[in-house]
């Protein structure tokens, strides 16, 4: 078992570039900061391997400084994202970060955001 920590919003499944159906919408580049802003993240075939749809997640919390700032963070949660805790039996790394498939989730549990923001 493997643990892969995420920033997502889930009633909308709006992630920061893609919106659930796949299609682009960089929600990112609406947000004040947004460090990852220009991350290239057209679209990118290891993103759909073994027939599956392979999400963004770090598997560590130090990680998401690379990723967020505290003004993004605040402003997500005001949107309502949080932080959430995968189990996952398997997960690959791609570009330097872990990505899971749905498919491969033991469990998950939302965590407080207060987390990332001691970490940084």
């Amino acid at each position: 078992m493997n643990t892969i920590y995420r920033v997502e919003n889930p009633l909308s499944q709006q992630g920061l570039w893609y919106r659930e159906d796949g299609s682009f919408n960089p929600l990112i580049k609406t947000l004040t900061n947004a460090i990852a802003r220009d991350f290239p993240m057209g679209f990118d075939p290891a993103f759909k391997v073994d027939g599956l749809d392979w999400i963004s997640g770090c598997d560590n919390l130090t990680d998401m400084q690379n990723w967020f700032s505290v003004q993004d963070l605040t402003e997500l949660h005001i949107r309502g994202y949080d932080l959430f805790k995968f189990e996952v039996e398997k997960y690959r790394t791609v570009n330097g970060h872990a990505v899971f498939a749905n498919e491969h989730v033991l469990s998950n549990t939302k965590l407080d955001m207060s987390l990332l923001k001691k970490i940084y």
